[in-house]
């Protein structure tokens, strides 16, 4: 039974994933569609790197979900989480997004 839904797991994480072989090198390109229907897609020379960006977008994309139904601690854990150097500083307040949600945005103001 564990087999069988190691092998299920292993599917799932692939799907979305596409090899392509170039003149000497390997490229996995991944195409995740998000609710809204926008789409992204990225190309990664290993497998290991286009798998990780896949899990990190698909979490990045029900942020806003987690967040809304989530208790004040995992509130902060989430925001720990998609944000870098949040700072309140004489009345004004920065920050730095990390990656993926960056990708996210960056992908949000092309046209």
């Amino acid at each position: 039974m564990e087999q069988k839904e190691s092998l299920e797991k292993a599917e799932n994480d692939l799907r979305g994933i596409i090899m392509r072989t170039h003149r000497h090198c390997q490229t996995y390109r991944v195409r995740i569609r998000v609710k809204g229907g926008q789409c992204f897609d990225r190309s990664f020379r290993s497998k290991t790197l286009a798998k990780k960006w896949k899990r990190d977008m698909e979490s990045a994309s029900r942020a806003r979900e987690t967040f809304e139904s989530s208790e004040v601690d995992e509130k902060r854990q989430l925001l720990d989480l998609v944000f870098q150097n949040l700072q309140l500083k004489d009345g004004s307040f920065s920050l730095s997004v990390r990656e993926p949600f960056l990708t996210m945005l960056d992908f949000k103001n092309r046209p």
